[in-house]
């Protein structure tokens, strides 16, 4: 087994390329702080530190919206990253999230409270209120909680008729 022992320490990396790395990601800005040291081996990896997202702006393609995270926190125990409570702007509303990541499975338990949180998935306009729980491993995610719509507008297509020529 091939083993490592990594330290990395940036002061600040640009965020602008993930639009280049990730097709759902129209545009970002902002920095990612890094201050992690790892090692161990990849089935059994372990790290100490921080990862911080400041100043932090992401428009994703499928919600048609903004999302602007001032200070994000990360902190690495061991196998466990645990997200420091956060909140997430969108709109005028604003999400807080805390919760943890097993580094090893790729795996995450987040829980969420929304309030008058905007998203804009295609035809649908809504705002969020509740709590929410999201667990997931890699792009598989489970939602659950109690949401509710305060406001929201769906727009339905008009179906354009077809005429049948005669015969």
């Amino acid at each position: 087994k091939a083993s490592f022992n990594l330290t990395i320490s940036s002061s600040g990396v640009d965020l602008s390329p993930l639009t280049s790395i990730s097709s759902e990601i129209d545009k970002s800005s902002g920095l990612l702080i890094l201050d992690v040291k790892a090692s161990g081996s990849f089935d059994n990896p372990s790290a100490t530190g921080q990862i911080v997202l400041k100043d932090a702006l992401f428009k994703i393609k499928s919600l048609r919206n903004e999302f602007n995270v001032s200070n994000a926190l990360i902190e690495l125990e061991g196998q466990k990253g645990f997200l420091r409570q956060t909140d997430i702007i969108s709109g005028k509303g604003k999400g807080t999230f805390e919760g943890q990541i097993d580094v090893p499975t790729m795996t995450y338990d987040l829980q969420g409270n929304l309030q008058n949180f905007l998203v804009r998935p295609k035809g649908i306009t809504a705002y969020l209120t509740g709590d929410l729980s999201l667990n997931g491993e890699g792009e598989k995610i489970e939602v659950g909680g109690k949401v509710t719509v305060a406001k929201a507008r769906i727009t339905i297509p008009e179906k354009q008729e077809k005429e049948i020529e005669e015969i």
